[in-house]
């Protein structure tokens, strides 16, 4: 995402990190695959997505179109693995 400053983005990964509970300083974030320790369900990744949404909405001033397509990105990259249904 660009226009994005440090601040922002550890605002934006503490979030993620509390969506499953987990604190930063539990991971290595540094080490590959550090996003797969854990997981969330669907409807907890659509919450996050949304809640990115509207974050970039205020903060970077996008439209909620294009916030939308940047939350769903950072996700894919940078969200936890999906939960397998049961």
């Amino acid at each position: 995402m660009s226009g994005i400053n440090d601040a922002q983005l550890q605002e934006i990964l503490d979030e993620v990190f509390r969506r499953v509970n987990t604190k930063r300083s539990e991971l290595d974030v540094k080490k590959p695959g550090w996003y797969q320790q854990r997981s969330w369900t669907p409807a907890e990744e659509g919450s996050f997505i949304d809640w990115l949404t509207a974050y970039l909405q205020k903060n970077l001033k996008l439209s909620k179109r294009w916030a939308r397509k940047e939350a769903e990105k950072f996700s894919s990259f940078f969200g936890w693995s999906i939960k397998p249904s049961p």
